[in-house]
């Protein structure tokens, strides 16, 4: 009788036990659901608070900083508040980047900087506990460049190199990982131009024409893949444009009057195709006005 007691209430005990279990597992659950749900929303609040600045002109510098530092206090609580998935971080990293862009667009370099970095640091740790994530790689690369962007404006050549050649160096294994990978070769180009831009700067004419000219042979084959991609079309242009600014420097008349040629070319076809884009129009008058002058001299 009593072994049988004693028996009952251990599988009482046991019941409870698993309740209780059950019961906390369901309670994490619904904790780290709500915290995922929040941390999205702050995220995505994060992304049209930018997109919406960036449609309308006039606001003011300060206001900007202001609810965008607000939403990024939000961000920073609700990430360091619980175990949070890592496409929430990576959302965390890519809406700190379009903020970079932003504070970048109103002179704000301090706080571009802090996002920057910031968007930096959240997507290195992301990659280390995931190496072979090709988005994790794009995304810390895309990371390096803003910080890049950042620093050039602040006028630290050095650093910036130093981080356009670390986003270059993610970029070119890559590409060459997946050749057909048309976004990832774009990506890498882009890069070669920012490694230029720095090295024209700096005054190293030999090195930034070698790097624009890597940028350009990946923008020309990319163009020719697809003749009715404009956005290709485009990068070849911009990248014509970078060539004919390091030959004007190096007193190249000659073949900078090529490039220009060459990208005003790929602007009339633009530019004939729509005829509204206010863009391309000032990219066609660009190339138009240095064609100009050279040919005036």
């Amino acid at each position: 009788m009593a072994a049988r007691r004693c028996h009952q209430i251990a599988d009482q005990q046991r019941r409870l036990a698993i309740e209780q279990r059950q019961f906390a597992d369901q309670q994490r659950q619904r904790a780290e659901q709500t915290l995922a749900a929040a941390t999205k929303t702050a995220n995505n609040l994060v992304f049209d608070l930018v997109q919406r600045f960036r449609d309308i002109m006039g606001v003011p510098a300060g206001l900007i900083e202001g609810v965008l530092g607000q939403a990024r206090a939000l961000q920073d609580e609700l990430i360091k508040s619980g175990q949070v998935p890592p496409d929430l971080n990576r959302s965390q990293a890519a809406a700190l980047d379009e903020t970079t862009d932003m504070l970048l667009a109103i002179g704000d370099t301090a706080g571009a900087f802090a996002a920057a970095k910031q968007a930096r640091q959240t997507m290195a740790g992301l990659l280390a506990d995931n190496p072979r994530s090709g988005d994790y790689q794009v995304m810390l690369s895309l990371s390096l460049n803003k910080v890049g962007d950042v620093q050039m404006a602040q006028g630290d050549l050095k650093e910036a190199l130093k981080s356009y050649q670390d986003g270059l160096a993610i970029r070119d294994r890559l590409a060459k990982s997946d050749p057909n990978n048309a976004g990832w070769q774009r990506d890498l180009s882009v890069t070669y131009s920012r490694v230029g831009d720095v090295l024209r700067d700096q005054g190293n004419l030999t090195e930034a024409l070698i790097s624009y000219r890597d940028g350009l042979a990946i923008a020309d084959r990319l163009a020719k893949s697809d003749p009715n991609n404009a956005g290709w079309q485009r990068d070849l242009a911009v990248s014509y444009a970078n060539l004919a600014k390091v030959y004007r420097r190096s007193d190249d008349r000659d073949n900078a009057l090529t490039a220009l040629q060459q990208g005003r070319g790929i602007m009339d076809r633009l530019t004939a195709l729509a005829p509204d884009n206010a863009a391309w129009k000032r990219d066609l008058a660009w190339f138009r006005d240095q064609i100009a002058t050279l040919t005036s001299k």
